[in-house]
Order: structure tokens, then C-alpha cells, then sequence
């Protein structure tokens, strides 16, 4: 009897944690603004209603929804908070179910506030990690003052002439990126992209001596990557700016940013409107031996060029991102650009014999027109596989085309005849397709390493012709010699595999390999009968990277780093196109350049991400530089060559976040580096070296009545490039800014080149003897105003990025 009463207790027990097991739902719901957005990261606590004792808690995710999961029956108070809203609670009643979803909770934002308490969390300016810097913009007053191409002019370590050339810590060969994806353009085609970008949607510029093997191999000296704003803000937001500039020209742009934000979908697109002149005081000298024997006898050109130039460039980018789940994201954009330029020239070219005695005059006036349009897009998808793991897929392409037009006259004169005038004209037209896909894959093996592979092909296709015409007895014939048409494919096909791994808890290492395969064929046809002319060339280079880091302690760190790269001939550069600038100088292509390599080393030591001391060596072959050719007539052709060798030996030092006193930020980075090129002329050894001081200094201060300064300076010393040698050249440059209407809109006024100091002057360095100098409108007062129209509240931003790898190569 006893036992019967005993199995027939537990079975009542059992029926009773069955019965309470069953009484278990899953309790949901979704928290929102009063304005129906949802809010994310909003912190919930479910307490017993008898005693206010904890149960469970948990937060909502980016779509602001909420899960309890196993809740017995009862009474509980449902605690809702969020920094910013009031806090509320809400009395839950749970009879039963297997799920219950209760309405929705509305926040409503605090008023609260405690009177004159401003609590804010300070961005360093300049970061340091091995092989970047990362320099934040929103943190720079002088760097954010206009435009993209005026926020590297200001970035230290860059040096940025008005041509569109770019040198990262006094080397060339530099890749510009904007969100990852490579710009297609260079020298003054990105220039003129990058003063189309306002410089208030730019969020940081990351400067990279080592990029991974993630990256395509090309560049010898690293990548600049432009990293724009992300949309943050849920809702519609619209920004509007307007920048006028005075220097002897005007010059100036209006841009418009609007963005659309919801749970999952965002849109945003932007416009912009570049305009201005500028123009160019040019004088140069060049030398001609008149007889082998007598160096003594020299014929002296001295060129003096007016040159009156105007642009003018509409710029739009759109593009949306949609989270199909939590998971995956699909992304999808487009650009435009159209950019016309134009240049009125005035070149006096007088000859002098042992430069005294004037020997003849030649007067030529050039009118050149030019007509740019520049077409890319792309989607991609991401899909996170786990909390580490993720593999994307993307497709991009680019349609460029240009078109020149250009009218040129001359006349010659001596002491005792005058003949007619020389009329030419020439009509370039060009095309450029470029198709690329990748796909990239992350994989956690472990806590400690990380395993990176991807795969790219690209496909690139260009055909131009350049038509040029003499006027000879009352009629215009074809210039035989200087028409051509040029048609160009070019196949890459790209794999790699990365490693990442931490060996120790203070020895981490980074390790790459890059397989790329080039194929190239192309085809040049001109007006004579020599028949086409046909070149083909396959190559396949293995490019290793590695980074290795050695954590000395908190705030010490080492690193070493080496890193193989090519950096192929760009487009221009492969096609014979002829550019007359006058008669005495030609600008023209070579087909038979072949890429350059380099082998890069960097020793560096961190402290605090604060400070950094660099060292760095690399050798280049084959570099690829321009080279100066003297023809008959005095003519001189301006054409790229490889030269031998080159070697450069670097210094570099950053003192970066220095805060003498609270108001007062300082940063100076200094580089030292030293130049040597080495090349044959004429069974001739040639040498180009030079020791080159860098110094950038940057001063941010906080001033009364809500208004911030900064004072900028740098000095580049005499330089060494290619053929050429590079005269120092500096600039000083300063600005206050202040936000108004609750910080709504901000005004700011600025100067560039107070003392009129970034001149460039050139001296040519071999057998052929010369030098160069050049004025342009670098002294610039300016002002800039914003105005914001924000709506809705801060949200994460899932956004992701593809890559485009095909760069600067596109100059044209």
C-alpha cells in the first residue's frame, strides 16, 4: 500500500513539471520612436511583479524587435530603457500559449536634461597601425574646408600638385581608392573627380604602405583609400553646400546630399556642380649643344606660356542597400560624371645662340577643348555565414569616353624675314570599356586564426583615334605622321589566399599570397602604308605579402613588414597618341613600356597609436618615368621610358595627438628620404638622386564663442623623379569655422597659400639639359557653408563596400 502511495505521489509531481512546462510561451514584441522607426539596441528587463526580482532581460536588433523565450505563467512588469527616451514599465499578465506578442512600445524622448552638462567622446585625429594611418576628417578643420582634392593636399604625407600627380610619402606610383573601389583615372582627370566629391562627405582617408594581398598588386608605393560617410541616421536627411573661392580666378561648387533610411531598405544619392578658372605663368629654358667639340656653342630656347584655362563638371553618385535578412545584404550603385575643360595658350619661344645674341622668334596660339564622360556601376552581395565568417560576390563595370579637340597656329620670325602663319588641328577621340567580378570569402579556423581567399577577373577594351590636319595651298590635309588609331585588350585573372593568426598573445602574423596573370594584345593603324602594327605579351607573377606584429607591452608595438607589387604601364601611356603642346614640344605614348616591379620593406615601432617610427626601403625595376628625346629641328618629345633602377631609403617620424593645452591639438610627421635613379642614354649611364626633407605640421584649436582654427604648413625638399628633379616647394594655409542655428549649419573661411609658396620648378637631369617653372592660382581665400536637415535617429549601418581593382591606370 505504501508503494502505491509513493509511485502515485511521483506521478503527480511529474504531471505537475509537465503541466508547468506547458504553461512556458515565448513572449515578443518590437520598440519604436513615436515617429514608427524602429530602435535598435533598446535594453528590456522582465521582473517579477510581486517583488520586482530580475528574470530575464535581453536588448532589440536592428529591426527593434524582442524575444523571451521559455516564460512560465504569471504577473511581471516588462522595463523598457534607452539613453535618450524615458524610461517605461509595462504590467505583462501571461495565462498560457506557446507565443504571446504584445503591442508595440512606443519610447518618447527625454526633455530632461541636466542644464549646461555636454558630454562628448573625442575621435583621435591621426591613428597609426602597421603599414596605415588613419587621418579622420570629420577631426580637421583645414582638411575638410572644400573638396576631396584639397583634403589630400592637407593630409600629411601626401603631396598633390594641381596636375592630378600624387606622391605618398615622396614616392610615386600611388593608388587612389574611394570606398574600397580604385578611382579608374589619374593625373588631371582625378583631379578633377576628386574636386567634384565635396569634402564634408568624406569621413577619413586611410594611407596604406603595405595593403594586403586582398588588394590588387598594382601601385608601388601603396594605396590612398577615401572613405566616405555612411548614412546613420534612419529617415530622410538632406544636406546642402556652397563653396566660393577668390584667388586672381574664381573657382567654386554646389553640392546636395540626400540619403533615405528604414529598417532594411537605404537610398542615397548626390550631386555636384564644379566650376572655375585658373591659370598658368610658364617659363623654361632648354639648351642645345651646337657642335659635339665646343660645348660653349649653345642654343638656348627660352619658352614663356600664357595659358588661360576654364572647367567646368556635374557629378552624380546613387545607390541602395536592402538586407534581405540578417544575414545577407544586397548592394547597388552607379556614378556620373561630365567634365569639360578648356585652355586659350599664347607659347613665345626665342632662340639664342651662347644666350645673348637673339636668333629667331616663334609665336604659337593654341585652343584646346575637351570633353569627358565617365560612366561606372555595380552590386554585390554579402552573406554572413557566421559571427566571423562571411563571403561576398560582386560585378562593377566603367564606360569612359573623351573626346579632344584642339586648333593650333604659329608663326616664325627672324631679324630679316617673317613667314605665314603654321595652322593645324588635331580631333583625339577614345573609348574605354573595363568589366570586372570577384568574389572574397572569410572563414574563422579557429579563435586565433582567420583564413582569407578570393578570385577577380578583369576585362579591359580601348580603341581612340587621333586625326590631325595641316593647312597647305588653301586646303587641309591629313597629317600622316601624327594620325593614328589604337586599339588595346587586356586580360587579368587574380586569385590569393591570406592567414591570419595569432602565434602568441603578443606575436600576431599576417600572410599573403597573389597569383595574377596579365594577357595583352593591341593593334596600332596609321595613315601610311606600313600596315598595322600588332603586339601581343602574357605574363604571370606571384606577389607574397607579410606583416608581422610584436606587442612589447600596452603601448609598444613592433612591426616588419615586406611586400612584392607591379605597377603596370597606364593606358595613355601604352597608346602612340601625339599631343602637340607647340612646335617644339610633343608629347607622345610608347607601346613597348613593360610593367614595373618592386620589392618593399618597412621596420616600424608604435607608441600609443600616438607616435611612430618608420623605416623603409625598396628597389624598383624597370621604373617607368617620363624621358625627354631631342629630334631634329629642336623638337623635343616628351615620352615615358623605363628607366634601370631605382633604389629609395626612407625615415619617417609622427608625433601625432599632442595636447600641449586642453584647447590645442598639434600633429608633425617628418620623412627623409633619399632618391636614386639609374638609367642608360646613348650607351650613356645617367643618374637622378637626391635627399629629400618632408616636414607637415598641423595645429586645431578651440576658440572662445564656439569657433575652432587650425594652422597647416609643409615643406617638400628637393626631389628626385624619373629624369627630373623637383625644386623645394611649401605652403602655408589657415581656417576658422563655426556652427550655427543649434548646429544646423556651419560656416567656415579659409586661406590657402598665404606666402605664395607652392611653386612647382623642375630642372632635367641627364644629356638633355633644361629646367622648368610654372605659376598657377594657389593663393585662395574662400568660404563655405553647409546647411543640414536631419530627421530620425542614429542606427548601425550594414552597408558594405565592394571592390573595384582596376585604377589610375586610365590616364587620359
Amino acid at each position: 500500500m505504501k508503494r502505491i502511495i509513493l509511485i502515485f505521489a511521483l506521478c503527480f509531481v511529474v504531471f505537475l513539471k509537465l503541466n508547468a512546462q506547458t504553461g512556458q510561451v515565448v513572449l515578443s514584441g518590437v520598440v519604436e520612436d513615436n515617429k514608427g522607426v524602429a530602435q535598435e539596441n533598446a535594453t528590456l528587463l522582465l521582473l517579477n511583479a510581486a517583488d520586482s526580482s530580475y528574470v530575464s532581460g535581453t536588448v532589440t536588433d536592428l529591426s527593434g524587435k524582442y524575444n523571451f523565450l521559455d516564460v512560465p505563467r504569471g504577473r511581471y512588469l516588462l522595463e523598457i530603457a534607452m539613453l535618450g527616451y524615458v524610461k517605461q514599465m509595462r504590467p505583462i499578465l501571461i495565462e498560457g500559449g506557446k507565443k504571446q506578442i504584445l503591442s508595440p512600445v512606443v519610447m518618447e524622448e527625454d526633455v530632461h536634461m541636466l542644464p549646461d552638462v555636454v558630454v562628448t567622446a573625442e575621435k583621435k585625429q591621426i591613428e597609426l597601425e602597421a603599414g596605415k594611418t588613419v587621418v579622420n576628417i570629420s577631426s580637421l578643420l583645414a582638411a575638410s574646408k572644400s573638396n576631396a582634392f584639397d583634403v589630400l593636399k592637407n593630409i600629411p604625407g601626401v603631396l598633390v600638385r594641381e596636375d592630378g600627380s600624387i606622391y605618398l610619402y615622396g614616392q610615386a606610383g600611388v593608388n587612389v581608392l574611394i570606398d574600397d573601389k580604385l578611382t579608374y583615372l589619374s593625373g588631371e582627370n582625378l583631379a578633377n573627380l576628386l574636386r567634384s566629391i565635396p569634402s564634408t562627405s568624406v569621413d577619413k582617408i586611410e594611407l596604406t604602405t603595405h595593403p594586403s594581398s586582398r588588394y590588387d598588386a598594382s601601385g608601388n608605393s601603396g594605396l590612398i583609400n577615401i572613405q566616405t560617410k555612411k548614412v546613420k541616421i534612419q529617415g530622410v536627411n538632406l544636406s546642402v553646400y556652397s563653396n566660393y573661392q577668390q584667388g586672381k580666378r574664381a573657382k567654386g561648387y554646389e553640392s546636395i546630399n540626400f540619403s533615405m533610411r528604414g529598417n532594411r531598405l537605404n537610398f542615397y544619392t548626390d550631386y555636384s556642380y564644379n566650376w572655375g578658372k585658373n591659370y598658368m605663368d610658364m617659363v623654361s629654358e632648354r639648351y642645345y649643344p651646337l657642335t659635339e667639340s665646343q660645348e660653349s656653342d649653345i642654343l638656348t630656347l627660352r619658352m614663356t606660356a600664357d595659358r588661360q584655362m576654364r572647367h567646368k563638371s556635374h557629378f552624380i553618385r546613387s545607390g541602395a542597400g536592402y538586407e534581405l535578412s540578417d544575414r545577407i545584404t544586397l548592394d547597388a550603385y552607379i556614378t556620373a560624371n561630365w567634365y569639360e575643360w578648356g585652355k586659350h595658350e599664347t607659347t613665345d619661344s626665342r632662340f639664342f645662340i651662347s644666350s645673348s645674341t637673339e636668333d629667331s622668334l616663334r609665336i604659337t596660339w593654341n585652343v584646346l577643348k575637351v570633353k569627358h564622360s565617365n560612366f561606372t556601376g555595380g552590386t554585390s552581395l554579402l552573406y554572413a555565414f557566421r559571427e566571423k565568417g562571411k563571403w561576398d560576390v560582386s560585378f562593377d563595370f566603367q564606360r569612359f569616353g573623351r573626346e579632344n579637340n584642339q586648333s593650333q597656329s604659329s608663326r616664325f620670325e627672324t631679324s630679316s624675314t617673317s613667314m605665314d602663319n603654321d595652322l593645324l588641328t588635331g580631333n583625339m577621340d577614345g573609348d574605354i570599356d573595363i568589366n570586372t567580378g570577384q568574389t572574397n570569402i572569410t572563414y574563422p579556423l579557429s579563435e586565433r586564426t582567420t583564413l582569407d581567399a578570393g578570385a577577380k577577373t578583369a576585362f579591359i577594351s580601348i580603341g581612340s583615334t587621333a586625326l590631325y590636319r595641316n593647312y597647305y595651298d588653301d586646303e587641309w590635309m591629313n597629317n600622316t605622321q601624327l594620325s593614328n588609331s589604337f586599339f588595346y585588350d587586356e586580360n587579368i585573372n587574380a586569385a590569393y589566399v591570406k592567414l591570419k593568426t595569432t602565434i602568441l598573445p603578443s606575436l600576431s602574423v599576417d600572410a599573403g599570397l597573389r597569383l595574377e596573370n596579365t594577357n595583352v594584345k593591341s593593334r596600332q593603324t596609321d595613315l601610311t602604308e606600313k600596315g598595322d602594327s600588332l603586339f601581343s605579351n602574357h605574363y604571370t607573377n606571384l606577389f607574397p605579402n607579410l606583416i608581422t606584429q610584436y606587442k612589447l607591452s600596452e603601448n609598444h608595438l613592433l612591426s616588419f613588414m615586406y611586400g612584392r607589387r607591379i605597377n603596370r604601364p597606364n593606358y595613355r601611356d601604352l597608346n602612340p597618341f601625339t599631343e602637340i603642346n607647340d612646335t617644339y614640344t610633343r608629347e607622345q605614348g610608347n607601346t613597348e613600356l613593360k610593367p614595373e616591379f618592386s620589392d618593399n620593406f618597412e621596420l616600424s615601432y608604435f607608441f600609443r597609436q600616438q607616435y611612430g617610427l618608420n623605416l623603409q626601403y625598396s628597389r624598383r625595376t624597370d621604373p617607368i618615368a617620363k624621358s625627354y628625346i631631342i629630334k631634329e629641328n629642336q623638337l623635343i618629345i616628351v615620352t615615358p621610358k623605363n628607366l634601370q633602377t631605382n633604389h629609395a631609403y626612407r625615415v619617417r617620424l609622427s608625433l601625432n595627438n599632442m595636447k600641449p593645452f586642453s584647447w590645442w591639438t598639434i600633429h608633425v610627421n617628418g620623412t627623409l628620404t633619399y632618391n636614386r635613379f639609374n638609367w642608360a642614354l646613348n650607351d650613356t649611364e645617367e643618374v637622378n638622386e637626391a635627399l629629400t626633407p618632408m616636414v607637415h605640421v598641423s595645429n586645431q584649436m578651440s576658440l572662445p564663442y564656439g569657433w575652432t582654427a587650425e594652422i597647416t604648413g609643409f615643406y617638400n625638399g628637393r626631389m628626385a623623379e624619373g629624369q627630373a628633379r623637383v625644386h623645394p616647394l611649401g605652403q602655408v594655409s589657415a581656417g576658422v569655422r563655426k556652427n550655427i542655428f543649434k548646429n544646423k549649419a556651419s560656416v567656415q573661411f579659409s586661406i590657402d597659400d598665404i606666402f605664395a609658396t607652392n611653386r612647382v620648378h623642375i630642372d632635367l637631369v641627364g644629356s638633355t639639359k633644361g629646367w622648368y617653372k610654372e605659376k598657377t592660382d594657389t593663393r585662395m581665400a574662400g568660404v563655405l557653408f553647409i546647411w543640414r536637415f536631419n530627421s530620425g535617429s542614429a542606427t548601425k549601418d550594414s552597408r558594405q563596400n565592394n571592390r573595384l581593382e582596376e585604377s589610375k591606370r586610365l590616364n587620359l
